[in-house]
């Protein structure tokens, strides 16, 4: 059986890369693989992590700082997110950068920059990294502020954006918190607010709100909102509040309480006399959907009449043309609409006339009733109206497009895009999917999906992991190996840990699939093992099963020594990932193998060898015909303090079959269970019978099976028993007795077991299809 091939890591020696070009005299020169693309600073953070779970000497705190402060100004000139794989690393240092006593060289500006950087560009989810370490840049914020300004004072400003982070983070209860202490402590609260404090103040609720609003915490958000006015009553003039709470219950259709709270923002906004916020078309476009949802016609009726009570703006126009379309007026009768306005406008100066934003709104409104025929119309009516689509109306095009199903619709939609300026990269998301949706055809080839990549990659767009997972297992599918592992080093290290489990698990569903070639399975298993170093010991015991299953042992036991060899607690193999390998092992009959993991459980100081551990060892040492070295084990477990279970003793019975003398040893452990006054069940009896045959004694097994019916000791002769009692006797003479005993004294047992079937082992000696594997 010849070796696994050498990972990439190791030189990229492979089958596919092997292959002669003309005599091999001019070989292909290897591409070049690209290295791994670590935000700066990160890399360092991570061999912290490293060294530390190793207990080894960890670097100077000098150089941590230096690494903490290159990440976060790398992370705000390029306004990428700090994803919880990173924050990982990141709250690690900040942790040793405390115990060093190395936080007050950072300065207070730096850390209200990094808070504002995470509270920025943060996703909602919940993070419990990123909980933590914005608790604790909060705090020693907080400290170095105090430590120039007043003691009693508040830095509203830090809490907010700390509240902001705890909020997207899953964290807004304990932010709550923090600020309930602090509006119940005496004196922190001015007598009278400037207006810039109104505002951050107000900021603060409303980031709380929201992320009440997010962890679905209606309760908490009523009792915040009335806390609040309890310390604060000039809140109630703040219509920021009364709109998140009304885009709130908008959001969950329920209508009595979006009314409450529409009517407290319009009041507060009337009493402010801000006009703007009277004809705010967030809240009305909130509340206008929820009454097309609910069917609330007559109430949106009423806001309606409201808007036009004064000439509408022109995206309060866009907004009753949607209102129309949802109403059940058609695309035509909308059309007739755009006339009215044009025509109510064209002696203002303003110029008010249906634009491509117009034409969008009513695209989305369309996607959102699922009728593409629908969007395309819209579409047609802008252009009879001179109104070119621009590079929304295309990628909504596209959405729509790829939402039927419709690939190839979308792929012209996307050639249209092209012409237009992309630079704000809100076309990403969806060309995205136009990717996935491509290699998920099976309809497109290989140079039409690599152009789109190309763009991508040209514009250093972002590769959404559904896109990486999917054009990753098409180079794997074409051996394109290089490609690969270039793919996962430009993208994988800068995802969140979900984003990295979807790749890795693609690519071990590649490797899983009994229709990847073994060699093929085996480099895309290097790869990523490489890659994901973080697969937890689940996933490798799978991948270990795997090449059991294909029958490559020396390939199981090289995933094993790579999970024996690793530093992280939820990797190295158990007792159970020993035991499931062993069996493996056993199943194949492979004897280095076997050494070599008996071996490392020998040098494993976290493993003690229990019952179980000793079962499979027995099992697999059977197999692979060392059934004295077998032995040895059953010797251990009786005794041990845990001493063996059932599955010992059937497992230790089977060893006798082929062991030297084998049938002495099985009469001895007879021997020890009758004086243990263990029950001695049928399927006992059938081990045992097995054990005495085995080594040719067949006269001496129907002597003992005789004396059993005779006694009582074996209540009844049952199929299983005849048939281990032949399956184990040696050679066809040996068979042949057996089968005459066995016909003349239970004739109906013998065709009972004749209707099982029969099978022939290596020397073509027959078999009868018996169940009687046994598990540690």
């Amino acid at each position: 059986m010849p070796p696994p091939s050498r990972s990439w890591s190791e030189g990229i020696v492979t089958a596919k890369s092997q292959r002669r070009t003309f005599f091999n005299l001019f070989p292909k020169a290897a591409k070049d693989i690209s290295d791994a693309d670590y935000d700066p600073g990160i890399e360092k953070m991570m061999e912290f992590a490293k060294r530390k779970r190793l207990d080894a000497r960890l670097p100077p705190a000098q150089e941590m700082a230096r690494a903490f402060r290159r990440y976060f100004a790398n992370a705000s000139a390029t306004e990428r997110p700090v994803e919880d794989e990173q924050m990982q690393y990141i709250l690690q240092t900040f942790e040793y950068l405390q115990q060093e006593g190395k936080i007050e060289g950072l300065g207070y500006p730096f850390l209200e920059q990094t808070l504002s950087h995470i509270a920025t560009y943060s996703t909602r989810r919940d993070s419990e990294v990123h909980r933590r370490f914005a608790t604790l840049v909060y705090e020693e914020g907080t400290k170095l502020w105090k430590a120039s300004n007043d003691e009693n004072s508040t830095n509203w400003v830090l809490f907010r954006l700390y509240a902001e982070v705890m909020s997207k983070s899953g964290g807004t209860s304990t932010a709550r918190d923090v600020l309930t202490t602090k509006l119940t402590v005496p004196g922190l609260l001015p007598a009278k607010w400037k207006p810039s404090e109104r505002t951050t103040i107000a900021r603060v609720f409303a980031v709380l709100l929201t992320g009440f609003s997010f962890e679905h915490k209606e309760e908490d958000m009523v009792s915040l909102i009335d806390r609040g006015l309890q310390r604060i009553p000039s809140l109630s003039e703040s219509i920021t509040l009364h709109r998140v709470m009304a885009v709130h219950y908008a959001d969950l259709d329920k209508i009595t309480q979006t009314k409450h709270w529409y009517d407290q923002y319009m009041e507060a906004a009337a009493k402010r006399s801000n006009k703007e916020g009277m004809w705010n078309v967030e809240i009305h476009e909130s509340v206008l959907r929820l009454c097309l949802r609910k069917q609330e016609i007559e109430w949106g009726q009423t806001i309606i009449r409201h808007l036009t009570s004064r000439p509408p703006a022109k995206e309060v126009w866009d907004l009753l043309f949607e209102w129309a379309a949802g109403t059940g007026k058609g695309v035509d009768e909308v059309d007739r609409m755009m006339d009215v306005m044009e025509r109510q406008n064209e002696d203002k100066s303003t110029g008010i006339s249906p634009d491509v934003d117009t034409i969008n709104r009513l695209v989305e409104f369309a996607i959102t009733r699922n009728d593409p025929y629908m969007a395309e119309r819209f579409i047609q009516i802008g252009r009879k109206r001179n109104i070119e689509p621009n590079a929304k109306t295309l990628v909504l095009q596209m959405d729509y497009r790829l939402s039927v199903n419709d690939v190839d619709g979308a792929l012209i939609a996307y050639k249209h895009l092209q012409s237009h300026d992309l630079s704000d990269n809100k076309d990403v998301p969806t060309v995205n999917r136009l990717l996935c949706a491509m290699c998920a055809s099976g309809r497109h080839d290989f140079d039409s999906i690599m152009n789109v990549a190309a763009d991508l990659s040209d514009r250093q767009a972002r590769f959404e992991a559904t896109t990486v997972s999917a054009l990753a297992v098409l180079h794997l599918s074409r051996g394109e190996l290089h490609d690969v592992i270039d793919l996962l080093n430009t993208h994988t290290f800068r995802y969140s840990i979900a984003e990295r489990k979807h790749v890795r698990d693609s690519i071990i569903a590649y490797c899983l699939n009994p229709a990847t070639p073994t060699a093929d399975a085996w480099e895309a298993y290097n790869i990523f093992r490489q890659v994901f170093d973080e697969t937890p010991r689940e996933q490798r015991t799978q991948m270990m099963n795997e090449f059991f299953r294909r029958r490559r042992p020396d390939m199981s036991v090289h995933v094993f020594n790579h999970m024996r060899t690793h530093t992280r607690a939820d990797t190295i193999p158990t007792t159970e990932t020993y035991i499931t390998c062993l069996v493996g092992i056993a199943r194949l009959r492979d004897e280095e193998s076997l050494e070599n993991v008996h071996n490392q459980l020998k040098l494993d100081w976290s493993i003690e060898p229990d019952t179980r551990v000793l079962n499979a060892l027995m099992l697999a040492y059977t197999s692979v015909e060392k059934s004295q070295r077998a032995l040895g084990f059953w010797d251990d477990i009786t005794a041990s303090k845990e001493g063996p279970t059932m599955n010992s003793i059937h497992l230790a019975l089977k060893a006798c079959e082929r062991a030297p003398w084998g049938d002495r040893k099985a009469r001895g452990i007879w021997q020890q269970l009758s004086r243990a006054g263990i029950e001695l069940d049928a399927d006992l009896w059938a081990s045992y019978a097995g054990a005495l045959a085995g080594n040719g004694n067949v006269s001496g097994t129907i002597e003992v099976l005789e004396q059993a019916l005779e006694k009582g000791t074996l209540g009844q002769m049952n199929a299983m028993i005849i048939g281990c009692f032949y399956n184990s006797a040696p050679g066809a003479v040996k068979k042949a007795d057996t089968e005459a005993w066995a016909k003349e004294r239970f004739p109906k047992l013998w065709e009972e077991l004749q209707g099982l079937g029969m099978v022939t082992n290596t020397l073509e000696y027959p078999f009868f299809r018996l169940n009687r594997s046994f598990s540690p």
